[in-house]
């Protein structure tokens, strides 16, 4: 709300499933904008199970089946 940073921790796919949706390990590089989407954890932390990821206008997981 006043503007400052907040992290959050997130859990991905399996490595079977990332690599499926094009995910790589040179895929995401310091300083790359990303936007996450996911569902925060039902304990009130600051962590999330990443539905979808968006890195320079392509879109990473959001279609894939559920595990």
């Amino acid at each position: 709300e006043d503007g400052q940073t907040v992290p959050w921790g997130g859990e991905l796919h399996s490595i079977g499933l990332l690599t499926r949706s094009g995910w790589t390990r040179d895929l995401l590089k310091p300083g790359d904008e990303i936007t996450v989407t996911g569902n925060p954890s039902r304990a009130g932390t600051k962590y999330m199970v990443v539905l979808e990821l968006v890195l320079n206008g392509k879109s990473y997981f959001r279609d894939l089946p559920a595990q």
